[in-house]
C-alpha cells in the first residue's frame, strides 16, 4: 500500500469478488459505516457494467445465483436513495 492512501482508495482498487466476500462481512457483523463503504466502491465498480451475465463473471459466480441479483438490486438501492 502506498503512503497516502484512503480506505476508499483501497476499496476501489480491491477485487470485485473480495469486496463481494467483505460486504457479506461486514453485513454479518452489522458494521454500519463498513456497509456504507463497501456498498458504495461495488456501486462504482458495477455501474458501468452492460448485463447481469458480466456481474456474474465479474464476481466469480454461477450465472444461476439469485442472491447476486439481489445484492445488486440492494447496493443501488441504499446507494441512490439513503
Amino acid at each position: 500500500m502506498r503512503q497516502g492512501t484512503t480506505f476508499d482508495e483501497i476499496l476501489h482498487d480491491m477485487d470485485a469478488n473480495f469486496l463481494y466476500e467483505l460486504i457479506c462481512v461486514a453485513h454479518y457483523l452489522q458494521l454500519k459505516s463498513l456497509i456504507d463503504l463497501t456498498h458504495e466502491a461495488m456501486v462504482k465498480k458495477i455501474e458501468n457494467l452492460s448485463s447481469i451475465k458480466e456481474l456474474y463473471h465479474m464476481l466469480h459466480r454461477p450465472e444461476n445465483v439469485s442472491e447476486v441479483v439481489l445484492f445488486v438490486i440492494g447496493a443501488y438501492f441504499i446507494h441512490y436513495f439513503f
